[in-house]
């Protein structure tokens, strides 16, 4: 009988207004992600960023000036693990991290890496743009769900892109 009845509850939310913000998409970004540093092809012309994941090794190999960034895994087990492997990037030149979730956003804030979003993050539109703006993203792709129509009206200020090419990654499982 508690459960038949229909229960209501009145929720004051704040105003919800379009983010101010302006467009910054003139020039799309390229970046590669590779899964060792063997990948890294010779010739970059063109290239903004290469992504190499957290598991990789040997850093000391990696020779050039185009920004690295270094791929948190959306899965993090240990916190502390993590940081420390952050760091050690930092000293092998990294710029930059990839965040996939918020909890990579704190790790790459306390490494003192720039934080760029992941699609992972299923940004779809201007407001869930703003909020990771408001988080620490500098750069943020876009859901690998978005519409092509959608992404083109969305909004920040802050670097957007997406992910035209390469294996997406669709569940996440432990064991």
């Amino acid at each position: 009988q508690k459960r038949a009845k229909k229960f209501i509850r009145n929720m004051a939310l704040p105003p919800l207004s379009t983010p101010k913000s302006i467009k910054q998409n003139d020039k799309q970004k390229v970046y590669i992600r590779v899964e060792n540093t063997e990948q890294i092809p010779e010739n970059l012309d063109g290239v903004d960023g290469i992504i190499v994941p957290l598991e990789c090794e040997d850093l000391g190999t990696i020779k050039t000036d185009i920004p690295l960034i270094v791929d948190i895994p959306r899965g993090i087990l240990s916190e502390t693990a993590i940081l420390k492997r952050l760091i050690e990037f930092k000293k092998f030149g990294f710029s930059a991290a990839l965040c996939g979730n918020i909890a990579a956003f704190t790790l790459a804030k306390q490494a003192r890496l720039k934080i760029v979003a992941d699609s992972s993050m299923n940004i779809i539109n201007s407001f869930a743009a703003k909020t990771l703006e408001d988080l620490g993203a500098e750069e943020i792709l876009l859901s690998n769900e978005i519409l092509l129509d959608d992404a083109k009206r969305l909004s920040s200020n802050k670097p957007i892109g997406i992910t035209a090419y390469g294996k997406t990654p669709l569940m996440l499982f432990r064991n």
